[in-house]
């Protein structure tokens, strides 16, 4: 079998090879398709298009002779006219009449024209006569890829070689290679299907095409239907530029996914280059950081927001999230709690003594030393189990998402091969290697209560007009844990916003739930400089029904490093653009039926609304946030947001409520009464300090 085709091999290479000397053989050709397929947005907005661009030739043989000289000079002065920098007429009389005397049969006039030129240089003298009698030869050929919103998510749309060319079919023909992104995961949608047809060459080494009953027509590639939310992609990609900026930072990720299906709405990787300008050249977001010469980690730890993860499988095994830890360590300083484990070197450090709290406590106010002492003292002994139990998490899996270069996540499934401390080092998300879509998966499966999805980038390809799914391979219908235990990681991340480290995003009006990660990288280095900090945030919106889960990381932020004050001012902007519909502001919203509209948005924002509609703003602080709704007559109204997060007191003793309250810092005042049981509270917030009016009865 392998000596047979090893002879039809060699049977097709004589045969083109004997083709180039003679006219006497016919050499079968591969056509490739005329047109790559496009890639758009969810709301079919062209991404990316290779526009069909067209050579033009003449052949000099065909027109008569009657008048030729006056249509020649007629031609060259249009082309001239409409082409200056490509045609000089006087040349171009001159080569078109030396190929007429050498009966050569085929001139090149003009590459890569447009469609529009096409058309105009078709009234041109011979051309508008076509082939026959004219002389017109018309070649339709691709332009290069073209990103129609330049750097908006270049990296996960991909690329294709401009010159390098795929060699396939024995080495007849040639077709366009990608480089990465979508346009290599799905090229074989996007290429089409290649035809067959046999050619022979004519003297001026022209092909010659010879149709017969074998030919096969070439098929245009697939058009490709994204997940990607354009005006989403588009903010997200501002706001996390801005924040790039403002902490000069070195690369940052930003994705947001919706909850029920894995679909992608939007995926920023930004990086600063050689000039200090930030764009998309690295897939951070799937293959993790790039290592350089002076950078060699080639992981992201996850630190903090792997904490999760722990508290869970110590939750499905053993505890809940109101059993409580003393979080003092065994040494301390004046502003920092140190714990040092027997036998281990590593220190765990604190920046707040919480001394003894509850698990829910310590995870929102992301107590290292908390989470170390839970893992370390229930795990030690048999620390294979705490291992087993972060497998059966599904943390250790690779998202799957459609796109090449993502790798197996980092991390020890075997007890044997731990060193002192690693044990400790894993419970706060040390000694591992994770891709940011990991992460944001996990934290997906926990919105999505335990079941997990397969991230995606594109929904559907378009064939004859229609739209046909594209299928996702891993369908998961089993829950990662149990519901309680989904319940209690749901309730620890809540805390976080309410009552912990990203408690600037309880101002906003939707709940949000998530986690902060500050993350030291390159640590074992003895030399500081060689150190470095990450600023991560991983949750979902709403809270109660989550829609959406986002995930943001900024790498080597300068000044601040705390994941509070660098990557959770991100979320916040994000999701204050989000709910406020810029769309109002286009020249066409006259159109907008108003009255299906209910957003929100702060004064700074309705001051701008101000211009297109009918508003009035109240002079408010900018942190403050209205509905602005809309009548029948589309006529708009405020509706004032207020947020009753504070603790409900009413029946409680008034020493009781006091401590509660004051113990939140809140200021309280009794307005009647004096002791006795809380009758009714009442929230005055003047921007400076919110205060609890108490009655008492």
């Amino acid at each position: 079998m392998g000596i047979l085709i090893f002879s039809v091999l060699i049977l097709y290479k004589l045969i083109y090879i004997k083709s180039i000397e003679s006219e006497s053989f016919f050499v079968p050709k591969i056509i490739y398709s005329e047109s790559r397929g496009d890639i758009f947005s969810h709301d079919m907005q062209l991404l990316a298009s290779s526009p069909v661009n067209y050579n033009i030739s003449f052949d000099p043989t065909v027109p008569s002779s009657t008048n030729f000289q006056k249509k020649l000079h007629l031609l060259a002065d249009s082309l001239q006219a409409y082409f200056p920098s490509q045609i000089d007429s006087k040349k171009f009389i001159e080569k078109i009449n030396s190929a007429k005397q050498k009966n050569r049969k085929y001139v090149s006039v003009l590459k890569n024209i447009s469609f529009s030129d096409l058309k105009k240089i078709k009234s041109f003298p011979f051309f508008q006569d076509g082939k026959i009698p004219g002389g017109y030869i018309e070649e339709k050929t691709s332009s290069s890829r073209v990103l129609l919103h330049g750097d908006l998510a270049r990296v996960v749309l991909g690329d294709v070689y401009n010159s390098l060319e795929d060699t396939v079919y024995l080495g007849f023909g040639k077709r366009v290679k990608p480089k990465h992104g979508l346009e290599k995961y799905y090229d074989y949608l996007l290429r089409g299907k290649e035809g067959l047809q046999l050619i022979r060459k004519i003297s001026g080494n022209i092909n010659k095409y010879i149709y017969s009953n074998s030919s096969v027509n070439p098929q245009d590639g697939k058009d490709l239907v994204t997940t990607i939310d354009l005006n989403l992609q588009k903010k997200a990609q501002n706001i996390l530029k801005r924040h790039l900026i403002k902490h000069d930072a070195r690369y940052g990720v930003l994705m947001v996914m919706e909850v029920s299906n894995g679909n992608i709405r939007a995926i920023v990787n930004l990086e600063k280059n050689g000039d200090g300008d930030y764009i998309e050249n690295f897939n951070y977001a799937v293959r993790g950081p790039k290592k350089t010469h002076d950078r060699p980690s080639v992981k992201i730890e996850p630190g903090s927001t792997f904490k999760l993860a722990s508290y869970m499988v110590y939750f499905e095994q053993l505890g809940s999230k109101d059993d409580t830890i003393n979080s003092l360590g065994n040494q301390s300083t004046w502003n920092e709690s140190i714990h040092k484990f027997p036998g281990i070197k590593k220190r765990v450090y604190d920046s707040k003594k919480l001394g003894l709290i509850d698990l829910q406590t310590a995870f929102a106010e992301s107590s290292n030393i908390a989470i170390c002492k839970l893992i370390y003292d229930n795990y030690n002994s048999n620390p294979q189990k705490f291992l087993n139990g972060l497998k059966e998490l599904g943390i250790a899996e690779k998202s799957n998402i459609d796109l090449y270069g993502e790798e197996k996540p980092v991390l020890y499934d075997n007890a044997s091969n731990l060193k002192p401390g690693s044990l400790v080092s894993l419970a706060y998300g040390y000694e591992m290697g994770f891709a940011p879509i990991q992460i944001l998966n996990f934290y997906n499966t926990i919105a999505n209560n335990g079941i997990k999805v397969q991230p995606k980038l594109v929904s559907h390809y378009i064939d004859d007009n229609n739209l046909i799914p594209v299928g996702i391979s891993n369908i998961n219908t089993k829950p990662i844990c149990s519901e309680k235990t989904i319940k209690q990681a749901k309730d620890l991340l809540r805390a976080v916003i309410t009552n912990g480290t990203a408690d600037i995003l309880n101002d906003l009006p939707i709940e949000i739930s998530g986690k902060t990660g500050t993350t030291k990288v390159n640590y074992s280095q003895p030399i500081d400089s060689l150190i470095w900090y990450q600023a991560s945030f991983a949750g979902f919106f709403p809270s109660n029904k989550p829609e959406y889960s986002i995930y943001v990381l900024i790498d080597d932020p300068k000044n601040e490093y705390y994941a509070s004050k660098v990557a959770v001012p991100v979320v916040k902007d994000l999701i204050e653009e989000h709910y406020y519909p810029s769309y109002l502001l286009a020249e066409d919203s006259v159109k907008i039926n108003y009255s299906k509209i209910n957003f929100f948005a702060n004064s700074s924002q309705l001051n701008y609304m101000d211009y297109v509609i009918d508003i009035n703003p109240p002079k408010i602080n900018s942190k403050k946030y209205f509905n602005i709704k809309f009548d029948s007559n589309s006529q708009p109204f405020l509706s004032s947001i207020s947020k009753n997060s504070y603790p409900n007191v009413v029946d409680m003793q008034i020493g009781d409520a006091l401590y509660i309250l004051e113990s939140y810092g809140y200021d309280v005042k009794i307005i009647s009464g004096f002791n006795g049981k809380v009758i009714k509270q009442e929230l005055y917030d003047n921007d400076q300090v919110k205060t609890i009016l108490l009655s008492v009865n």
